[in-house]
């Protein structure tokens, strides 16, 4: 038999351990299968439970809270904190609602709006035809696209075709990859949608890479400009100017902003692409900490990057 903390680090791990569990309900000397099996055991509750109590189990991917009494609401499933009663089976219309819904604190992490749209997607509850998930998915793509739509609704359609497209295993990940989630992503990427770079990228360990390399070969750099302090001061007929050196890169207009280079395609991929090997320089230059930082200055280069990734960092961080 386990022991507590055992059974604990199980539960953590997992990322099991629901937030109605009270300290007195898990002081018990039992494995997660044997309190959710003995069924002489009541369903643990929110707050504090005197005794032993049993874990519900979660529900299937993608289902969505639902009220005692609703058509097709089993409350058999883990409770969750802001919607308590039940769980049921989302439709492709739910799923498409799920989308507009922002992400919520005290939840259950597997409670996300994009959820659903991913569970439908992968077929993670049952098989679908190909005709509705085609119709479905272009349906996720369009939102994702639609620039007069939310910040976050269109970042919700985004993850979904993200996850969709993703040969991980791991929980939430239940299901086959949707096969045309990365092509509906880079048709998003195409059509406007920037933030889209990044889950091309996590969606195909191969052809992500590729097409993320491409965009930054394809794409204009963002010229080089200064933004810090005045260099080498002088007075000049009573006015305090900088004095270039040969090299240095001229100062950055006045309507210049720090995000104007990041927001670049060229910057965006160089990040995806360099921010590894930039972050292991920055350790072996300064493994105490982070690079001295100087008000209103550019961030320091750490040494040893490569030519290229030391290009990218000055015109983009």
């Amino acid at each position: 038999m386990k022991t507590l903390t055992t059974t604990i680090a199980a539960l953590a791990a997992l990322a099991w351990l629901p937030q109605a569990f009270s300290a007195s309900a898990i002081a018990q000397d039992r494995s997660m299968g044997e309190m959710m099996a003995d069924t002489t055991l009541p369903f643990c509750k929110l707050g504090s439970n005197p005794g032993p109590c049993r874990l519900r189990p979660w529900p299937p991917p993608g289902w969505i809270p639902c009220q005692a009494g609703e058509h097709g609401c089993d409350t058999t499933y883990s409770r969750d904190r802001i919607r308590p009663e039940g769980w049921r089976e989302a439709t492709v219309t739910d799923a498409l609602e799920e989308l507009k819904r922002e992400w919520e604190t005290g939840v259950s992490i597997w409670n996300r709006p994009h959820h659903p749209a991913v569970a439908i997607l992968r077929q993670a509850s049952r098989p679908r035809a190909l005709a509705e998930l085609d119709a479905f998915a272009d349906q996720v793509a369009a939102i994702a696209a639609d620039a007069t739509l939310p910040e976050h609704v269109r970042r919700n359609a985004d993850l979904a075709l993200d996850i969709a497209a993703s040969s991980r295993d791991e929980r939430g990940l239940e299901g086959t990859p949707y096969p045309r989630a990365f092509d509906l992503l880079v048709q998003v990427y195409e059509g406007g949608y920037h933030d889209a770079l990044y889950g091309i990228w996590s969606a195909d360990s191969v052809r992500g890479r590729a097409y993320v390399q491409d965009v930054f070969e394809r794409s204009e750099r963002p010229a080089l400009c200064f933004y810090g302090h005045l260099r080498n001061p002088h007075v000049v007929e009573g006015r305090i100017v900088e004095r270039l050196e040969r090299g240095d890169p001229p100062r950055c207009p006045e309507d210049w902003r720090l995000d104007t280079p990041r927001r670049t395609p060229w910057c965006r991929a160089g990040d995806i692409l360099f921010e590894d090997i930039a972050r292991e320089a920055r350790a072996r230059t300064w493994p105490d900490g982070g690079p001295p930082s100087v008000g209103g200055e550019p961030p320091p280069v750490p040494d040893g990057l490569p030519e290229h990734v030391e290009d990218w960092h000055r015109r983009c961080k």
